[in-house]
């Protein structure tokens, strides 16, 4: 996450089968935000359990999730502000 309630990247790609580590660092100075990763948007709109997420923290923060996902494409948003702040994650 970077100042203007926004994440540096809104498109990511990751290895499918494969665990990988995604690092959230918040930079927003005294703003709350999160990762939550979904299957869909759909899913997320609709509360479902998230597929990974970290807490909910105020910058300065630096957080993790580990996830291994099927080959796809899955949604991804803060909590804190999901009409601002979502994107694409694409397992291949």
């Amino acid at each position: 996450m970077v100042p203007s309630t926004k994440f540096e990247n809104t498109d990511i790609t990751v290895d499918a089968g494969k665990t990988v580590t995604i690092t959230v660092n918040n930079t927003d100075t005294g703003v709350r935000h999160n990762f939550a990763l979904y299957k869909t948007k759909e899913d997320a709109d609709a509360n479902n359990d998230e597929l990974a997420k970290t807490d909910i923290c105020t910058a300065p923060c630096v957080q993790t999730a580990d996830v291994n996902l099927t080959a796809g494409k899955y949604f991804f948003h803060c909590d804190v502000h999901p009409s601002q702040m979502a994107g694409t994650l694409t397992a291949k």
